[in-house]
């Protein structure tokens, strides 16, 4: 249901080499009444508490990022289901992150560097203070469209794909439900430890009798999974005071009998409304670029750091470093102009990619 890709397309490979002698140019970009336009809307400018070296005092500038991706540019054509995006007015597939700046209050001081953090399941990553007494400018920005809106979250809208006729996409799903007590409360999905910050596929039927629905248990991995009948589990919302079969839910589970921690249940369903969720890699890749070389945006609302950047850099901390090593693997490190985005990305505890496209 959800592709990954790899390989070296989209002018991948892990590395952005200058073009060899003799190569032509990059062709010319569209005109300007059809480019992709980008809006900054900026809710909230706060001091940071303290001083930080030669730097002095910084601010905290919060706000979303709205940009277009074009499907008809080949360099986007890597991203997954962009052809079943819906447009927008302007022929476009459009997508709005959120972000949170900080920079110094006097941009004389400022170093030049812009540093990019990514944050896991949308946790925001604050400024850090060693870097800051040097002046570095620090953004981190929304790359996962599956993560809820909760306060202090930062998220990236994506559109859901459809087929071309309009309809609904499905697809076999496969979700782990782990119960850590003995309970007879309905388990969310998508279920695990690590998934708990991410929005659920709903099932694309109530009805889990149908072909392709089947819930097992086993205690351990590797051992025969032994089948779960669709009369004894229900997607549905079960509590104290709705026991079996509970209240139709879309993203719950239902089980008649207790859940049993000493097990691990596998639900395989089909899912709908996949999301086009490899826009995150192109947002984050105009997000840099505007704020590296751009003084304001299509309706003229200035850059807070415009002029001020001459070097840009990333980190990323375990699935965050494994995002960033797709970015530059999936050739999302050359911008629209075919300039580089990142200087260089320290992928920290990152021993793979992700399946974000």
């Amino acid at each position: 249901f959800v592709s990954a890709r790899g390989g070296s397309g989209g002018g991948g490979g892990g590395s952005v080499r200058p073009p060899a002698t003799g190569t032509p140019p990059p062709a010319a970009q569209p005109p300007a009444a059809t480019a992709p336009k980008f809006k900054l809307a900026i809710s909230k400018t706060e001091d940071v508490p303290g001083t930080f070296g030669a730097a002095g005092a910084y601010e905290k500038i919060s706000g979303t990022f709205t940009g277009e991706v074009d499907p008809k540019d080949t360099r986007n054509a890597i991203i997954q289901d962009l052809q079943l995006a819906p447009l927008n007015a302007n022929g476009k597939v459009e997508y709005t992150s959120d972000f949170v700046l900080f920079k110094p209050k006097d941009m004389s001081k400022a170093s030049g560097v812009l540093r990019y953090d990514a944050p896991n399941r949308g946790n925001i990553v604050n400024l850090d203070p060693y870097f800051a007494s040097r002046g570095y400018v620090f953004l981190t920005a929304a790359w996962q469209g599956d993560v809820p809106a909760a306060a202090g979250k930062l998220t990236l809208n994506v559109p859901v794909a459809k087929n071309p006729d309009g309809s609904t996409i499905t697809g076999t799903y496969r979700a782990e439900l782990l119960p850590t007590v003995a309970t007879n409360d309905s388990l969310p999905l998508p279920g695990g430890p690590f998934n708990a910050a991410m929005q659920a596929y709903a099932t694309a039927s109530l009805d889990n009798t149908k072909p392709g629905y089947v819930l097992t248990r086993r205690i351990n991995e590797g051992d025969a999974r032994q089948l779960i009948p669709a009369s004894d589990w229900k997607f549905a919302k079960c509590g104290a005071g709705t026991p079996f079969p509970g209240t139709p839910d879309e993203t719950n589970v239902c089980l008649k009998d207790k859940w049993d921690p000493a097990y691990m249940y596998e639900l395989v369903y089909i899912a709908k409304d996949p999301k086009v969720m490899g826009l995150g890699l192109a947002a984050l890749r105009d997000m840099i670029t505007f704020f590296h070389r751009d003084a304001s945006d299509a309706a003229g609302t200035p850059n807070p750091v415009a002029t001020a950047i001459k070097n840009t850099i990333a980190s990323g901390v375990s699935q965050c470093g494994n995002f960033m090593k797709t970015f530059v693997h999936l050739g999302f490190n050359e911008d629209r102009a075919g300039q580089k985005v990142f200087d260089g990305v320290f992928a920290q505890i990152a021993a793979r990619q992700t399946n974000i496209n």
